[in-house]
């Protein structure tokens, strides 16, 4: 069906015409185009408000971006090809990204059927115009259904009633939609009412371009594959929903994820989940930080959900694991579990410094900070594994603190943490010269402060880069090596110089929710220097 597959191409596209297509002035009624589809729909794209979302890219940094004389090549590919009058009815493709207004809704059925919810108010004629050149090159027949006419072709088709176009590549699925129109009230038993659907549309706000997946279709496949006691350790049984949303702001991109697993949390999903606290970097580190991973587990859901998976596909799983972690204990002469991993509150970070990876730097290149609940007994059970392993530790005293090397890794306990550093004891004097001081650390700085501007301010896992300060060699040349290799020459090198002159900061946050997961993923964009 031609008209059909011209459409599903150009509305995934939307997002990127923004820069060609003009914004339309007039605001457009909300429809809830929701209450048209079943509740059981399998997945669905929605555009709130294109003509908001144009303007959000126009006003924001990411017009300047794409302006940027680095971006000449690949800018300019891009408008000869949306220039192009090729298409049906000798339109370019910028002329069919500007028929749309307010909402679009594409809806995806049961048994490979689609729907695409269209609204076209003020480029009717254009529409038509578009239509006719696609019908030109197929037989169409006109079937009236209560009222409205429809433009059939191959099983599917389409109809306009004003400026509202309904299409799909199903007759019934078409006829079912218009029928719910008709009855719409408060769309019960429709998607707009379907539970999973109204937590998703709550917990990812604001966003420019929703998406939904209803998982529970797949999950029955899955659930037959791996059996439900799998299922049921690994948590995927409660899942019901996935969603995602991208928003446009002033100063970058802010992206949200989440997963709807009602329900008492188990396997997978519980181990995620962590213990959502504050993972800003703590103030020991200097300023120049560039990097950061902090994670806050629940060791006692990840022993416990790791084994309860192990059991189920290798039965007796968890007694083995428990006996080695025991004997292992008893021959190093220690309590690993009460010595050890107690101890921990389960915070954990992994920072890095900025600049270039110098064999002589005495600032720590990596840095691992490890949260206690009890120093007293993790530094009583780490002095005697050290004791009786016989490892060479040598130790200094520092401004009352006591420093322990072994070979170029050096750590010293402070009454809620232990750091380790890199670089040998120089550089984990830097740090601890920051100890009890009221200095100012990476969670001060600008870029810092605009992830958690965008990020929840708790969560149990926090990744981030703060390229203001510039990553490490050993981090950015493998990368951008790998960016070249890939993409080669031309505008792909162009974009890397784009992303390098506005990209500065770069955050990831997953937290455990009441019913699930949700992921945050923000990128921070802002103007070189010499443009501000």
């Amino acid at each position: 069906m031609k008209h059909v597959r011209l459409l599903v191409r150009v509305v995934p596209a939307l997002l990127a015409s923004w820069v060609l297509a003009p914004i339309a002035r007039a605001e457009p009624p909300v429809v809830e185009y929701e209450k048209w589809l079943p509740a059981d729909t399998m997945a669905v794209a929605v555009l709130d408000d294109i003509d908001r979302t144009k303007a959000r890219f126009r006003n924001g940094i990411l017009k300047t971006m794409w302006h940027d004389p680095a971006l000449a090549k690949a800018r300019d590919a891009w408008t000869d090809l949306m220039g192009k009058r090729d298409g049906p009815g000798g339109l370019a493709m910028q002329d069919v990204f500007a028929l749309f207004r307010g909402r679009i809704v594409v809806a995806f059925l049961r048994n490979d059927r689609f729907v695409a919810c269209l609204d076209v108010k003020g480029k009717e004629r254009e529409f038509e115009r578009l239509i006719g050149g696609i019908e030109r090159e197929s037989a169409w027949r006109d079937v009236d259904f209560r009222g409205v006419t429809l433009r059939l072709e191959d099983g599917g088709g389409y109809c306009r009633d004003g400026s509202l176009v309904v299409l799909s590549n199903n007759t019934s699925a078409l006829k079912d939609v218009l029928l719910r129109r008709t009855a719409a009230g408060d769309g019960e038993g429709s998607l707009a009412t379907y539970r999973p659907y109204r937590m998703a549309r709550a917990r990812v706000k604001a966003a420019d371009l929703f998406a939904y997946i209803n998982v529970r279709p797949f999950l029955e496949e899955v659930l037959g594959d791996v059996g439900p006691a799998l299922a049921a350790a690994l948590g995927i049984d409660s899942m019901e929903s996935v969603a995602g949303g991208v928003e446009l702001r002033d100063s970058g991109i802010l992206m949200r994820a989440y997963l709807h697993a009602p329900g008492k949390k188990r396997g997978l999903v519980r181990i995620l989940a962590g213990r959502n606290t504050d993972l800003s970097p703590p103030a020991i580190l200097p300023r120049e930080t560039a990097m950061g991973v902090a994670l806050s587990l629940d060791f006692e859901a990840l022993l416990e959900e790791s084994l309860g998976i192990g059991d189920v596909v290798s039965p007796g799983f968890s007694a083995m694991i428990r006996q080695q972690i025991k004997s292992a204990g008893q021959a190093a002469g220690v309590d690993i579990m009460n010595g050890i991993v107690k101890p921990l509150n389960g915070k954990l970070g992994v920072y890095a410094l900025g600049g270039e990876d110098q064999a002589d730097r005495k600032e720590p290149a990596a840095i691992l900070v490890l949260g206690l609940a009890d120093k007293a007994r993790f530094q009583e059970t780490l002095d005697l594994l050290i004791e009786r392993a016989g490892l060479p530790v040598a130790t200094e005293d520092f401004l009352g603190m006591t420093i322990r090397k072994l070979q170029d890794l050096s750590w010293a306990m402070l009454p809620d943490r232990v750091v380790m550093a890199t670089a040998g004891i120089d550089g984990l004097r830097t740090l601890l010269l920051r100890h009890g001081k009221d200095l100012k650390g990476p969670a001060q700085g600008d870029g810092f402060k605009k992830l958690r501007q965008a990020l929840p301010e708790t969560n149990s896992m926090l990744i981030w880069v703060d390229l203001g300060h510039g990553l490490p060699d050993s981090v950015s040349k493998p990368f951008w090596h790998g960016f070249e290799a890939g993409y080669g020459g031309g505008p792909q090198l162009d974009l890397r110089r784009a992303l390098v002159r506005y990209l500065r900061t770069v955050g990831i946050a997953l937290r455990g929710e009441d019913d699930g997961l949700s992921l945050h993923y923000y990128i921070g964009l802002t103007k070189p220097q010499t443009e501000k």
